[in-house]
């Protein structure tokens, strides 16, 4: 798979340069990909693909003594955004500075573990770290093959993980389960980073898609309430970013015998269901990137048919779904209207 290296940032926010060539060749360190970035740091990253031999890194992940807030009466286990480059978040002993866009310093305190590092650094580090850069992250999940990729919206337990990786089959494969970025760079259309190739799903959904596709579980996410699973990629996958050709905001039906409905809305209603997806949105209200996600946000609209998927709320249902969206992304891809 090849995948373009750097994010680009919107006009009013420059992305940080790479870190020195020093960083990215240190042999004794993890290198992986996600989000469109290079990593390289103290800590593995299973969920994540290795890095390409040689590219330049553009985050390091540092394990040590982090420096505290300024403020530490404020320490709740919420981010605490002191200026558009700093941000800060003590959660169950595991202390995060995220820095400039480009780096994520990590102290296990008492009662934390390594494992809930490296589950923080993909999801909730990552995303400070991706608006940081302007990159505009979202609270969503996708998917990706040969005719383009599919942006799964929708509110908490709406099935977007279990929808992304029931789509991660065959020639398909997982672009993130919760956290997504897009790549929105001037001139070429809206693509699809992938974010992991593993996903976090609840027991009930982790043994239906077992059931299903023979997909192992690897372990409990520590502290994330949800099962981790390990998705097989397909010989020959999508390079990454992958064109975006749908955008799916997933609700349940009732009954569960009640037929699919897929609806496509208009630009308004679909800037809505973006914006609403916009990860950890607190975040970047406090770094004042609204008026540039407000643009961002307008373009994907404005170039990415955005729909509502209902579909009953039964794991019976989830394969006409699942075939009504791969159908919806190829007669797209191939100029059509679904």
């Amino acid at each position: 798979m090849s995948e373009a290296r750097s994010l680009v940032a919107p006009d009013s926010v420059s992305a940080p340069d790479a870190l020195a060539a020093s960083d990215a060749s240190a042999p004794a360190r993890h290198r992986f990909r996600a989000y469109g970035l290079v990593y390289v740091g103290d800590l593995p990253a299973p969920w994540a693909e290795p890095a390409p031999p040689g590219a330049p890194a553009d985050v390091c992940v540092d394990l040590g003594p982090v420096r505290g807030p300024a403020h530490p009466e404020r320490l709740d286990g919420s981010w605490i955004v002191e200026s558009p480059s700093e941000a800060y978040c003590d959660w169950e002993g595991l202390r995060l500075r995220v820095s400039e866009g480009r780096r994520i310093g990590v102290e296990i305190g008492p009662g934390a573990t390594r494992e809930m590092a490296v589950v923080q650094i993909g999801y909730a580090a990552s995303t400070v770290l991706l608006h940081q850069r302007g990159a505009m992250p979202l609270h969503a999940a996708g998917a990706a093959g040969p005719a383009g990729g599919a942006l799964l919206l929708g509110d908490s337990g709406a099935g977007k993980s279990t929808f992304a990786t029931m789509m991660a089959r065959g020639d398909w494969a997982l672009a993130g389960d919760d956290t997504i970025a897009l790549d929105v760079a001037p001139g070429r259309p809206v693509g699809l980073h992938r974010a992991m190739r593993t996903a976090r799903l609840f027991s009930d959904s982790a043994q239906a898609v077992a059931e299903a596709a023979g997909d192992p579980i690897l372990a409990a996410g520590q502290g994330m309430g949800k099962d981790v699973r390990a998705l097989v990629d397909p010989a020959r996958g999508p390079a990454w970013p992958a064109p975006l050709r749908a955008v799916f905001k997933l609700e349940w039906l009732h009954p569960a015998d009640a037929p699919l409905e897929l609806e496509r809305l208009a630009t308004l209603p679909a800037l809505h269901a973006l914006r609403g997806a916009i990860g950890r949105p607190e975040i970047p209200r406090q770094m004042g990137l609204d008026g540039a996600y407000f643009r961002l946000l307008a373009r994907v609209a404005a170039e990415v048919p955005v729909y509502v998927l209902r579909r009953p709320r039964d794991f019976a249902a989830a394969e006409p779904a699942l075939a009504l969206a791969r159908r919806t992304v190829e007669r797209l891809a191939a100029g059509e209207t679904p």
